[in-house]
């Protein structure tokens, strides 16, 4: 991947920053993984448009793998799940 996202002053203020750092990384990685161009990509039966992502729980999960306290990390597919539902509430 290259380019680059931009992102408000205003996620300092947000409770997921004090928080919770697995629900940034989260919002971070669908940000920046979302599809950019403006001309839809076209799947079977849909449309992926700017803004978009098409993916998985489980490969949500995989992508985020990360090392802490000198080991691997892997969310869970429930933890991704509660994550998301923490981000769409707000």
């Amino acid at each position: 991947m290259n380019g680059y996202v931009i992102i408000s002053r205003d996620i300092y203020d947000s409770g997921i920053w004090r928080e919770d750092s697995d629900t940034v990384r989260l919002f971070i990685w669908l940000i920046g993984t979302a599809r950019f161009k403006k001309e839809p990509a076209k799947y079977r039966g849909f449309e992926l448009k700017r803004g978009e992502v098409l993916t998985s729980l489980t490969q949500i999960a995989l992508a985020n793998t990360h090392k802490g306290n000198n080991r691997m990390i892997t969310w869970t597919r429930q933890k991704v799940s509660r994550m998301l539902n923490k981000l769409v509430a707000g």
